[in-house]
């Protein structure tokens, strides 16, 4: 009897371990926070990837844009005798230039594709020297442009004042008015979050051409 007594106040006062409604509960719990932890790290882990490709794509943008600048400053006849500024618009603007400071001067072309900003490069060949489009070296120097329906370029004349946007010049341009020229470039590297996209925008003056002014 005694015996007895003893087994049933072992199993009372003992430790019974965890019931299923116990059990069931802590499970929950664990998910619940092994689930918010993975949502925590997962939106860290994306802000990261988008402030990253936002610096990418605005480093991309005011190099392309400094580059185009210091091009377009230097623009000189092109080795076949073709003036400086080959073609202008509102999405393209076409030039000679010495991009590698051998002496020689290349076609270069900035032109709107297709949502980016694109750069092709001719060199002169052949004899007499010519520009063969077919040995045009293409490649995208801003991706993510937004708002260009309007164009990336404006183009002025000698009647500029440096304020009027109305004084820039009508399509399709003469090449041979052209003075100075505007570019703005604004790009967004995801439209469905912020930060607001940016725009960035300069203007140059053509120096072979400013004997003309």
């Amino acid at each position: 009897m005694a015996t007895n007594n003893f087994l049933c106040h072992s199993r009372a006062g003992g430790n019974p371990g965890f019931t299923l409604l116990e059990t069931l509960v802590v499970v929950a719990i664990f998910t619940l926070l092994a689930g918010a932890l993975w949502a925590f790290q997962k939106d860290l882990w994306q802000n990261n990837a988008f402030i990253q490709n936002s610096i990418v794509a605005e480093s991309e943008a005011r190099g392309a844009l400094k580059n185009l600048i210091a091009e377009l400053r230097a623009a000189a006849p092109g080795a076949d005798g073709s003036y400086a500024l080959a073609a202008a618009s509102s999405t393209a603007i076409t030039f000679f230039t010495d991009l590698d400071k051998d002496g020689g001067r290349e076609r270069v072309r900035y032109y709107l594709e297709a949502g980016s900003l694109k750069k092709g490069t001719t060199e002169a060949a052949g004899t007499p020297v010519t520009y063969s489009d077919a040995n045009e070296k293409k490649q995208i120097v801003v991706h993510n442009l937004i708002n260009y329906a309007g164009g990336l370029f404006t183009c002025y004349g000698d009647n500029y004042d440096g304020v009027t946007a109305t004084s820039s010049l009508s399509a399709p341009i003469n090449i041979t008015e052209v003075r100075l020229i505007k570019a703005k470039i604004t790009i967004d590297a995801d439209p469905n979050r912020t930060p607001t996209p940016m725009s960035f925008e300069s203007q140059v003056t053509i120096r072979s051409l400013k004997d003309n002014l």
